[in-house]
């Protein structure tokens, strides 16, 4: 196994005013450490990137970028940025986001699944979020559970609140003519079991990309199952065209409409999954039927 990267700043250090006081989370890019303020004692989360990024001029320049977008959107669904740090001396360059209390979606499903209305809603929280994003030009690329966090109780019902929140949007595709993309031609990005097909194939992405990923989650809100627990040559098969079974609950009412959506937002070719704008208002009527 190999070692991990190592830490990209160390405990103790302050960053744009925010002492480092523990990891929280460690990714491709970088790391993310619980940070307090050392005038105010306010903790927020400090994603501080690996010297490989940190000094890559392309890179800097892109997650100033998305820092600049992502700040702008001030969407109840999605993490806030509050500042955007880069120093030379040591060569420095994190994000400093809001603090969530909760749990990844990750780790929900983990203990089981998800009611249908709760799934239904989070689905639906989820698809505001994404199409908030992609009218700014951006295309998430990594939607899947671990970049979810659930703020709510889990026995909460989740029509009373904004109980969802998307986050790291740092192998995000943004639609910027001052920006180029590495990752566009030639190299898979994101999770593989949650990629689209044309992720897998390595072309390009669209915000039929993070439908696919959305409607995958939310089969596995539903079932408590991953659509893809293998990573291989049959979900690369299923995945570009293969039959797709999908066995939903007996509890999930209108069942035959919810297959439909969820087989429609699955399918191969990115140019026959709904639009946002479609998937969002089923979605409610759906979770307004779990009620009824």
């Amino acid at each position: 196994m190999e070692a991990p990267e190592p830490l990209p700043a160390s405990l103790g250090e302050r960053i744009g005013g925010y002492r480092l006081i523990e990891v929280i989370g460690r990714g491709g890019m970088g790391c993310v450490y619980r940070g307090e303020h050392e005038t105010l004692g306010r903790n927020a989360a400090v994603k501080v990137m690996h010297a490989w990024v940190a000094e890559d001029a392309h890179y800097t320049t892109r997650l100033k970028l998305e820092a600049k977008l992502v700040n702008a959107l001030r969407h109840p669904n999605i993490v806030d940025i509050i500042d955007f740090v880069q120093t030379q001396d040591p060569v420095r360059v994190a994000c400093i986001m809001e603090l969530l209390e909760g749990q990844s979606l990750t780790q929900v499903l983990e203990v089981g699944r998800l009611r249908p209305r709760q799934a239904l809603l989070a689905a639906h929280q989820l698809s505001d979020a994404l199409a908030a994003v992609h009218a700014q030009g951006i295309v998430h690329r990594d939607v899947n559970p671990s970049n979810i966090v659930v703020t709510s109780a889990i026995d909460a019902d989740f029509g009373n609140g904004p109980c969802i929140r998307l986050l790291d949007f740092g192998i995000a595709k943004i639609a910027d003519p001052a920006i180029s993309d590495r990752t566009m031609t030639g190299m898979q990005v994101g999770t593989p079991a949650y990629m689209a097909p044309e992720q897998l194939a390595a072309e390009e992405a669209s915000p039929a990309t993070d439908v696919y990923g959305l409607m995958e989650i939310l089969a596995e809100m539903l079932t408590g199952r991953r659509l893809f627990a293998d990573v291989g040559l049959t979900m690369m098969r299923t995945k570009f065209g293969g039959e797709l079974q999908i066995e939903l609950p007996e509890d999930v009412r209108g069942r035959a409409a919810l297959e439909a959506l969820l087989l429609a937002g699955l399918s191969g070719d990115p140019a026959h999954r709904p639009w946002l704008d479609e998937i969002r208002p089923r979605l409610q009527t759906l979770a307004d039927l779990q009620r009824s």
